[in-house]
């Protein structure tokens, strides 16, 4: 295949999934109560620094970052919410692999690190 083939199938690729991604973002933001979307949504990043620096600061420890925290939500959001996650994966849901596993542990409090503490945002 050309290279103009590849890019055009790489484009369309990349649209098909934003688009899979857009469509579970708007069904999980859907299913929340105006205050667990509020939570969930946080505030729109700022141009001023001390007050986006929650936002800025990353690193993977166990702390409380903000957002919704799975266990806030009710069975069904937390399957949009897993929903959502999967949509970026390469794998289609309902997986068939490891994704499962993960999946059962998180929702279990098992060793993956989700559990009820585990938030989407």
């Amino acid at each position: 295949m050309d290279t103009i083939g590849t890019t055009t199938s790489r484009e369309a690729a990349a649209r098909e999934a934003a688009s899979r991604m857009a469509a579970a973002a708007a069904a999980w933001l859907d299913a929340l109560e105006p205050a667990q979307r509020a939570v969930a949504t946080g505030g729109a990043p700022s141009a001023d620094a001390e007050s986006d620096a929650e936002r800025r600061r990353w690193f993977y420890t166990p702390t409380d970052h903000g957002g919704l925290t799975l266990g806030a939500q009710r069975a069904a959001q937390q399957r949009l919410a897993y929903q959502l996650v999967a949509s970026g994966l390469t794998t289609p849901w309902p997986p068939s692999s490891g994704w499962t596993t993960c999946w059962t542990r998180s929702r279990a409090g098992g060793s993956t690190g989700g559990g009820n503490g585990a938030a989407i945002r």
